[in-house]
């Protein structure tokens, strides 16, 4: 994986594993069968990925409709620890993937959380 990737083989001990790259680089995947007893050869392929991008106008949406009735605009935690369900005006941006659970029903999909990042760390709308 390139430096300072976190991306992982999800179910690599499956027929279908899958993967996500999360930046921009060369990432090399290594198969070996087994068939209960002996493994195969590796073989080996590089894949040259460009990460998921965000989008600002997407995220502004999305933060327009579901974000903005518990947080402020223009401000935000970079270092997420923070909500802003008591109206302090910190957006949790860090940790967006985690706090699906605890967001008044509301559940991001990888997207939504791309585009939200997108919006949130434009230099546009910081204070």
């Amino acid at each position: 994986v390139p430096a300072g990737s976190t991306a992982t083989l999800a179910n690599a001990n499956t027929a279908n594993p899958t993967f996500t790259a999360d930046l921009d680089g060369d990432y090399t995947a290594t198969l070996v069968v087994n068939d209960g007893q002996d493994d195969s050869t590796p073989d080996s392929v590089n894949i040259t990925a460009s990460a998921p991008a965000g989008n600002f106008e997407a995220g502004r949406v999305k933060y327009d409709a579901d974000c903005s009735g518990c947080h402020a605009a223009g401000t935000y935690d970079p270092n997420g620890f923070a909500g802003d369900i008591a109206g302090t005006g910190n957006l949790l941006v860090n940790d967006l993937g985690t706090l699906n659970a605890g967001m008044n029903g509301i559940f991001l999909t990888d997207q939504e959380i791309l585009d939200l990042r997108a919006f949130l760390d434009d230099p546009s709308i910081q204070p």
